[in-house]
């Protein structure tokens, strides 16, 4: 499940209108974007044609009863992004939370925890078209079993409009499987 919470005394707040893929509605779609020095830098840009899997399955769900399959032999720069979703004007200016579970399926990545990694996790601010880097970028550090990637990011003054994004910054060099 992907979850984006405030994280003041109110407890979690998920601002995804389809939290956890569980109404077979993916609520995700795949991008492709630039890297420079591995950091997300141009526009987002519909489709990647290196993700040849990207499906919901009900095949060993990590939570309830669905989680997304993500498959290929996957370039860096490409990778799956949430659908935007608005924030509360009180969560302008904020520090947010979000967490995921995932797992490595089948290939190899790197999961390090450093820029070395073949995924990392940035925040796409759709109302100024910007790349936010989130402490947690290179949280997908668990390369057996099911593990937990989380982290925070600042909210802008003027942003209400966002989007979480799952990148490939180092590109596999063969077929890899992962779900989310």
């Amino acid at each position: 499940m992907i979850q984006t919470t405030d994280l003041p005394f109110l407890g979690p707040k998920n601002y995804f209108l389809n939290p956890g893929i569980e109404t077979g509605r993916q609520g995700w779609g795949l991008f492709n974007t630039t890297l420079t020095s591995k950091i997300p830098t141009g526009s987002v840009t519909a489709g990647a044609a290196s993700i040849t899997t990207f499906t919901t399955t009900s095949t060993n769900p990590l939570t309830g009863t669905l989680s997304l399959r993500v498959a290929g032999t996957i370039t860096a720069g490409h990778g799956f992004i949430s659908d935007t979703f608005t924030i509360d004007r009180k969560d302008q200016a904020k520090v947010m939370g979000f967490s995921f579970s995932f797992e490595a399926i089948s290939g190899t990545m790197d999961f390090s925890g450093t820029s070395a990694n073949t995924w990392a996790v940035y925040i796409y601010d759709v109302t100024a078209s910007t790349w936010i880097q989130p402490a947690g970028v290179y949280n997908l550090t668990q390369s057996s079993g099911v593990g937990l990637c989380s982290g925070t990011f600042q909210t802008t003054a003027a942003s209400t409009q966002y989007r979480l994004a799952v990148v490939c910054i180092t590109a596999t060099g063969g077929a890899v499987e992962i779900k989310c």
